[in-house]
């Protein structure tokens, strides 16, 4: 509740821990403090988040999940200039940090908030993912994300089952390919 107080003491206290968080290779409840700190201080608070965290390649990515768990939500409720600049505090992390693509793949679809769909299909397109799940998860939500913004279309159609049929057939090179045109199809940005 930290985030919904006026007092003070309550900002000092999130700033105090994430001073303390910054060294440590874990940081329990850190998604709730990083929760708390863009409550209390809206786009100051996630431009800290950046700066401290999520711009840090020494950051352990099993950390920054509770950072982007929070922007997830944050993102769903967010005012457009929050929102706006959430999207592009992800699409600089996703870009430095591909491997993060899988974390803001779960959380965002978590929240069916499928924002993040344009930026992630660009990984998979330019073939950045570098292991079999981080291109499973980031193309499950692409899909997803298609299927959930798009009106049926030839290419709507085709997308979602043809892309299941070629993963569990083991047409992984299929696969690729497929992510990659429904990728240059374009996902609707909001």
């Amino acid at each position: 509740m930290l985030g919904l107080s006026d007092d003070v003491r309550a900002s000092a206290e999130v700033y105090d821990y994430f001073e303390r968080a910054r060294t440590w290779a874990w940081a329990d409840n850190i998604g709730a403090f990083a929760a708390a700190l863009v409550e209390l201080d809206g786009i100051t608070g996630l431009t800290y988040l950046d700066e401290k965290l999520l711009s840090d390649p020494g950051q352990p990515i099993d950390k920054l999940q509770g950072v982007i768990g929070a922007l997830a939500v944050h993102r769903g409720v967010a005012n457009a200039d929050l929102a706006r600049e959430i999207d592009q505090t992800l699409v600089q992390l996703v870009n430095m940090r591909p491997e993060t693509a899988p974390l803001v793949a779960r959380h965002f679809a978590a929240q069916s908030d499928w924002s993040q769909a344009g930026p992630l299909a660009n990984l998979v397109q330019e073939r950045r993912l570098m292991t079999m799940a981080d291109l499973m998860a980031v193309s499950v939500y692409v899909a997803q994300a298609r299927g959930a913004t798009l009106p049926q279309t030839p290419i709507a159609e085709e997308g979602y089952p043809s892309l299941c049929r070629s993963l569990y057939s083991g047409e992984a090179q299929n696969f690729g390919q497929k992510i990659a045109r429904l990728a240059k199809s374009g996902v609707p940005q909001e």
